[in-house]
């Protein structure tokens, strides 16, 4: 398991390495503008606040160190380069930084020079791998539509002054100022035009081309059957079919966008508008990315998704009145507790043999007839380590771990108390295996005789017992960990069969136990003196 520096540096470097990628290519390759030394500054300082986290800022930055650089290239339709400018800024703004950083990546590609330029087509292709397992808002087709709403201003722009295909060769052959002083930042930007009547002509060529209505439309569908055949196979069992994933559902893409144009030609003479040796040139590419590069960045997205969406639960959790701990890193520790609680190797014995083995190895306690434990309940003095117990238990397993603060879970509101108690039993399922560690249980599980009938305390009961109940019914792996100090107070209801089946008393320390508890604290601390803990305790 990657742990939480690790996984926050990949993400780092991730973001830093596609807006450097985005940059690199914008200032030094397609819009070569600015001289190199203030040009590698540009491309220094948005790499550096990408990884620092504040893409958006190096994005705009970016985007207005491009205002000269793409009138520079397009300096005979200025208006056009002033409404692509503006697209810009609204899509970093619509969409997230993923899906703008792709789809610029692949329109940068589309307007570079020989024979790079082949390489847009499949990144489009190859891209909606990178949105499995996303949430809802972030849809596979971010990176293409981005693509597209560039590439069409850029089609208009190139064709106000030349005639150029979809996705054809665009040889611009600018070359950046020696210096960026007044006189040849005049020179080279003093034949501006405002471009409208070359607008107004390639708004005629490029929307008279069917292709401009259809090919779009061919690259969505395309798009989205990459998506859907990689995000099935990635949930296959088979480790070779998850990594080959990315390269079946590119290739299979390929082949239907091939397909599609090939029969829809003779209907809507898409070729006339479409380079296809562009298109087919691309196949090699998009095998290589998709087999070399993509089932990498995959892995590690799935894994960067899957721990954002544990943050946002557990900061859910916390605000409901309950601790959702998903990470391995701190379930690991809580698996340290289990050798801090000295002097009860008796009880941690019976725990090992009773609870964790056959709640872990479920086939070895299926061979011998046992029933899988839902409840343990563990009663006893204060201090005596039940909670710190219950904690061990539940980092032993390695289960996803809730533990329910009371106070919290008490709500002034009627009925709200009960919804709490009841989501959390749903967020238990929900990410199950799970273990539930319910502190000072008898603040609940007191018996029902003891309180008035409006009180709330028995309608949580209620629902504890029916969730409880539900658990063993369902077979579901979910263990509810109680501790109380008062454990004849508990309604008998608790303790039947199927919910609180184990029953474990954890007793005061005896003096041997509480000189094993002072070494144990003070190991690694200075001691003056020659000291015996035993001689502590009297």
């Amino acid at each position: 398991m990657v742990s939480n520096r690790t996984l926050q540096l990949m993400s780092k470097l991730f973001t830093a390495i596609l807006y450097l990628a985005i940059s690199l290519m914008a200032f030094l390759i397609d819009f070569p503008f600015y001289p190199a030394p203030v040009a590698l500054l540009i491309i220094a300082v948005t790499t550096a606040l990408a990884y620092s986290g504040h893409v958006k800022l190096g994005f705009a930055i970016m985007t207005v160190l491009l205002i000269p650089a793409l009138l520079y290239a397009y300096e005979y339709a200025a208006l056009g380069v002033l409404f692509l400018i503006l697209i810009l800024f609204v899509l970093i703004r619509v969409f997230d930084w993923l899906g703008v950083g792709v789809g610029m990546l692949a329109w940068e590609f589309s307007v570079m020079p020989n024979p790079l330029y082949v390489l847009s087509v499949p990144i489009i292709l190859t891209s909606p791998s990178l949105t499995i397992g996303v949430s809802r808002r972030v849809t596979p087709l971010k990176s293409l539509i981005t693509f597209l709403i560039l590439y069409i201003p850029t089609l208009l722009l190139l064709n106000a002054n030349n005639i150029v295909p979809w996705f054809g060769y665009v040889g611009l052959n600018l070359s950046p100022l020696q210096s960026l002083t007044a006189n040849s930042i005049t020179s080279a930007l003093g034949n501006i035009n405002v471009g409208l009547y070359g607008l107004s002509q390639s708004i005629n060529r490029v929307f008279t081309w069917t292709s401009t209505y259809v090919l779009p439309a061919i690259m969505a569908l395309t798009a989205y059957t990459a998506y859907v055949i990689s995000s099935r196979l990635r949930s296959h069992d088979n480790k070779v079919i998850r990594y080959l994933a990315p390269a079946i559902g590119t290739m299979t893409a390929y082949a239907l966008m091939t397909y599609l144009l090939f029969y829809m030609n003779p209907y809507f003479g898409l070729y006339q508008g479409v380079d296809v040796n562009t298109l087919m040139h691309g196949l090699l590419p998009a095998l290589i990315i998709s087999l070399a590069i993509l089932p990498l960045i995959m892995h590690f997205r799935l894994v960067e998704i899957k721990f954002e969406q544990e943050e946002k639960q557990s900061m859910i959790a916390l605000e409901r009145g309950y601790q959702l701990i998903l990470n391995k890193d701190e379930l690991r520790s809580l698996a340290s507790e289990w050798d801090n609680v000295v002097g009860l190797d008796d009880i941690k014995n019976e725990i090992e043999t009773s609870v964790i083995t056959p709640l872990k190895d479920v086939k070895l306690s299926q061979k011998y007839g046992l029933m899988p434990i839902h409840g343990v309940l563990l009663f006893g003095p204060p201090g005596v380590g039940k909670t710190m117990l219950a904690r061990a238990i539940a980092g032993r397993l390695g289960w996803t771990t809730i533990i329910m603060n009371l106070g919290e879970l008490l709500s002034k509101y009627y009925g709200e108390s009960e919804n709490r108690l009841a989501e959390l039993f749903r967020v238990a399922k929900n990410y199950a295996p799970t273990v539930i560690i319910i502190d000072e249980f008898d603040a609940i599980g007191k018996a029902r005789t003891k309180y008035v009938s409006d009180d709330v305390t028995p309608r949580l009961l209620n629902i504890l017992l029916s969730e409880m109940d539900g658990i063993t019914k369902s077979s579901e792996n979910i263990l509810v960990i109680g501790t109380t100090n008062q454990p004849d107070l508990l309604d008998p209801a608790l303790l039947r069969p199927g919910r609180f089946d184990k029953i474990i008393y954890v007793p005061p320390p005896n003096e041997e136990t509480r000189a094993k508890m002072l070494e144990a604290m003070l190991r690694g601390k200075p001691i003056q003196g020659q000291l015996t803990m035993r001689s502590l305790l009297r």
